[in-house]
């Protein structure tokens, strides 16, 4: 298991046992921009052999993530207020918003109403 404890740049880091003939594993929660080293060696009955050599990787920075759906209040008529949670930049700060409305539950086309932060 991968465990980050403190700061997260510094990350503590358990074994992880994979199967027998597995070749491949998937390494989550890694910090955007923080380079990691990584290495493999085979276990038998025997032991444990050598260590490969190690290989770096900085995982990017992306465009943020999905913003979950937005609530919409009214307390004047044909008016209404739309709210949402802050988006996670994924390592790149959000630089603005855009909200957009159509017409309709699914709408065919969206019309942009508001961009700013």
């Amino acid at each position: 298991a991968w465990e980050r404890e403190g700061d997260a740049s510094r990350p503590r880091v358990q074994e992880v046992t994979i199967s027998s003939g597995a070749t491949q594993c998937a390494v989550r929660d890694l910090s955007v921009g923080v380079t990691y080293a990584f290495t493999v060696c085979a276990v038998n009955r025997a032991g444990a052999g050598e260590w490969s050599a190690p290989t770096a990787f900085i995982p990017r920075r992306g465009i943020p993530a999905t913003i979950s759906q937005p609530e919409l209040s009214s307390s004047i008529p044909g008016v209404v207020q739309v709210e949402w949670e802050e988006a996670d930049g994924n390592g790149i700060p959000v630089a603005e918003y855009i909200v957009q409305a159509g017409w309709g539950v699914a709408p065919a086309s969206w019309t942009e109403l508001y961009r700013g932060q």
